[in-house]
């Protein structure tokens, strides 16, 4: 990089930076320090020994750890973050379970969110792909792959972006037995989540096991089948704030 692009870097950076440094919740994975040299910019982080979601929903002796009402716990504990962040106008921008890390007591707390801006600075100066660019495929919001009204290089994503990466999650844990059933579960994953994409653009309910909406799985699954579609509704405004929904999740 050119030293000016270096220094826009590094502003962003340190902007970013602050404005982790300031979010405080148990919700949010801590941010204790920095550093950055000319090769690397560097996040220090508390350790979550239990580490992603994701790899507990993979691994079929953990998530048999987690009781229907800690399923429902992790779910509300993610939707309070999503608040938390939303509150401060701050964007995740790649939520999805491999982003949510579980405590040493079976709580969510996020992490990997902040530092698309920085990154964004790095992929135009280094023509580098960047994670953050537009999240993660099947997890994004079909809004942010339309073409901006009045063109320009603008995201269309929003807060109900966020909102329908949300509803994914939901679906990720009611269906996790499900798939643990099917012979090979990362490919019935794969194909179940390309149906549910096909069903969100058609307008169509998304699918899901049957077996799957039962308490025996998640604790009031019905009520968080129900907000999962709301929240993966094709268009944005029939999407809930995250508000709304840690108020339904508070009366289930």
């Amino acid at each position: 990089m050119t030293a000016e692009q270096l220094q826009r870097v590094y502003m962003r950076f340190s902007r970013e930076v602050y404005i982790l440094s300031t979010l405080q919740s148990p919700r949010i994975v801590p941010l204790y320090a920095c550093a950055s040299t000319t090769e690397d910019l560097t996040l220090v982080m508390q350790y979550m020994r239990r580490g992603s979601l994701n790899r507990v929903l993979c691994s079929e002796n953990a998530w048999r750890e987690v009781t229907p009402e800690m399923r429902h716990r992790l779910l509300c504990d993610v939707a309070q973050g999503m608040q938390y962040l939303h509150d401060r106008n701050v964007y995740h921008r790649d939520l999805k379970s491999h982003n949510v890390l579980l405590t040493d007591d079976w709580r969510a707390v996020l992490t990997d969110f902040g530092m698309s801006k920085t990154c964004s600075a790095i992929t135009a100066a280094t023509h580098a792909k960047s994670t953050y660019a537009g999240g993660t495929l099947a997890w994004t919001a079909p809004e942010v792959f339309k073409p901006r009204v009045g063109g320009g290089h603008r995201s269309n994503f929003t807060f109900k972006s966020d909102v329908y990466s949300y509803g994914i999650v939901v679906w990720e844990v009611l269906v996790a037995d499900a798939a643990r059933a099917a012979p090979q579960a990362r490919r019935w994953i794969q194909q179940q989540m390309g149906e549910l994409v096909a069903a969100v653009l058609r307008g169509d309910q998304p699918p899901l096991p049957a077996d799957s909406v039962s308490d025996a799985n998640v604790a009031r699954a019905a009520s968080h089948e129900a907000l999962m579609r709301r929240c993966l509704a094709a268009e944005p405004e029939a999407r809930p704030s995250f508000r709304e929904a840690v108020a339904e999740q508070a009366a289930m």
